[in-house]
């Protein structure tokens, strides 16, 4: 299993052909997001589903999982981390939808790669600062490490 001191190294690979994307209909992240980090009883809600009505490149709505002023250190920590996951999930989902527009030009992908930059290092902070489940760690890997995968293929200019 990867870490995420290995996006390092991520960079450094060269990737050889890019693989078709194909949507799971029966695993979505929000299933396996309830298996593996069920929501508390303390009136958290559910996780948020993006609403394509406003376009690909309009901002994402904000999530609300549970108000940080019930929790105890732990929790506040995960729910930061539920945060910044679904932040960064919309982002990839947001810079497929600019790939995919041919009216988008590569400096207005090039303001999405620098938010998905972003976005991986405070993931990255997180899971080094904050004491986090080990299941959701594994969740936060993943999305670090595809999320740093999709960064260094436009960076290395393998956009197709």
């Amino acid at each position: 299993m990867m870490k995420i001191e290995d996006l390092v190294k991520i960079g450094q690979m060269e990737i050889q052909s890019r693989k078709s994307v194909q949507t799971e209909t029966d695993c979505s992240f929000e299933a396996i997001l309830r298996e593996k980090a069920p929501a508390q009883q303390s009136g958290a809600s559910s996780v948020g589903v993006a609403d394509r009505s406003q376009g690909p490149s309009s901002p994402p709505p904000p999530i609300y999982i549970s108000a940080v002023s019930d929790l105890g250190p732990s929790e506040a920590a995960g729910s930061e981390a539920l945060r910044k996951v679904e932040m960064t999930l919309a982002l990839l989902e947001q810079y497929h939808d600019e790939l995919l527009d041919p009216s988008k030009t590569l400096k207005a992908l090039a303001n999405t790669v620098e938010l998905l930059k972003r976005e991986v290092g405070g993931l990255q902070e997180l899971v080094s600062r904050y004491p986090i489940e080990e299941d959701l760690k594994a969740i936060i890997n993943q999305t670090a490490i595809q999320t740093q995968v999709e960064v260094t293929k436009f960076d290395q200019g393998m956009l197709l």
